[in-house]
């Protein structure tokens, strides 16, 4: 259904594909993004100066047709094989932290820094690989800081990754 039918019942493209088209608000920008196993492209249609392409100018409608004949053109040129694409990766649902990426903390929590997402399995933080960033338990913002924390001194330079010495 959608933009895949119309890949490839209105332009005939049969090949194995994946993409999405995109439209401004005001239509201004139409695009579509799309892959196959071997060869990505993206096709962007909009003027010079910011104003509506045209009346109902979506992506699926403008540049949908350009990536058709630019992937058919690839088809054609034999450099390219369309296999069949691999299948999506099992995914794991995870609460995460935004800054960290690692499992969320109470501490993430409190910050409005956690989040739901859902991650390739083998991608996924351990179950026991949690954010450093906040501590398990949130301390309250007024809180007194830890004993011996203090500022970092200014005077030390920074680790370097490879030495200049």
């Amino acid at each position: 259904s959608g933009t895949a039918a119309s890949m490839r019942n209105r332009h005939d493209f049969r090949k194995p594909a994946g993409g999405k088209t995109g439209t401004t608000d005001n239509y201004h920008d139409a695009w579509f993004a799309g892959y196959s196993s071997s060869l990505s492209c993206a096709v962007w249609i909009g003027l010079d100066q910011p104003r509506p392409i045209m009346s109902r100018g979506y992506g699926s409608v403008l540049a949908l047709p350009v990536w058709v004949d630019v992937m058919k053109t690839a088809d054609r040129l034999r450099r390219y094989n369309f296999r069949d694409l691999s299948p999506p990766a099992e995914l794991q649902e995870c609460r995460l932290c935004r800054y960290s990426t690692k499992r969320a903390t109470p501490g993430c929590e409190r910050a409005k820094a956690a989040y739901n997402d859902r991650v390739p399995r083998d991608l996924a933080p351990a179950p026991d690989e949690f954010c450093s960033n906040h501590p398990l338990r949130a301390l309250p913002t007024d809180a007194p800081a830890p004993p011996g924390a203090g500022p970092v001194p200014t005077s030390r330079q920074p680790p370097r990754a490879v030495p200049l010495d």
